[in-house]
């Protein structure tokens, strides 16, 4: 069996982290709002879903908390 890198594996989405506040990007999102990723700028673009969060100009992110919330009231 293969050993497993643990610095380099993210801990499940169902877990919950360490800091509420802290920033995902949108793998991870889709992760815990299984939609598609048009589905998901759709919801964006009509306020359906948190604003991003731009870090640059290829880095958009949501914070955790918002994305959560997002999902136990659509679930």
């Amino acid at each position: 069996m293969k050993p497993v890198n643990i610095a380099n594996t993210a801990p499940p989405p169902h877990l919950p982290p360490s800091d509420p506040n802290r920033l995902i990007r949108l793998k991870e999102v889709l992760q815990l709002v299984p939609v598609a990723p048009s589905t998901w700028w759709a919801w964006v673009a009509t306020s359906r879903a948190p604003a991003p969060i731009r870090l640059g100009n290829r880095c958009t992110c949501w914070r955790y908390s918002d994305v959560i919330a997002l999902a136990s009231k659509e679930g």
